[in-house]
């Protein structure tokens, strides 16, 4: 399944957020995770493609969870989602009540002010590993 209308696209005009990882012309100007309930946690970021070209956000892996997979909220259930396409010049914004990074059997349970790492696969810009900060339930960055 192919995402788009579950989270925030964004035009770049105006936008000065930070970069806090960049692989190509993908940049991630926000990340965070919030605390794991029991062995399951969630992480957010928001991507922004400064190229000509569309990419795709194929998966994520990471040492500090077993599985992690795109899951989209809708209502009072999750699917997952196999891509999430990043069109030119825009943002898109993970956030609660939509698309996620879903971390499953974590290997030690995440609290506030622990750091989350993440490796992001991008069909076009490849790798992009991203230092995830954890914060208190409710904040955003």
């Amino acid at each position: 399944m192919l995402a788009l209308g579950a989270v925030a696209l964004i035009p770049l005009v105006g936008c000065n957020r930070p970069t806090l990882a960049r692989a190509g012309a993908i940049e991630v100007t926000s990340a965070y995770a919030y605390p794991t309930a029991g062995e399951v946690g969630a992480a957010y970021v928001t991507l922004r493609n400064t190229g000509a070209a569309a990419d795709t956000l194929l998966g994520a892996t990471g040492p500090d969870s077993g599985a992690l997979e795109l899951m989209e909220t809708a209502g009072q259930r999750m699917h997952r989602v196999t891509e999430l396409a990043i069109p030119p010049k825009t943002s898109v914004e993970m956030a609660p009540g939509g698309v996620h990074v879903m971390a499953d059997s974590v290997a030690h349970p995440w609290r506030i002010g622990d750091t989350v790492r993440l490796r992001l696969r991008l069909a076009r810009a490849g790798a992009l590993e991203v230092a995830v900060p954890v914060i208190p339930y409710g904040e955003r960055p």
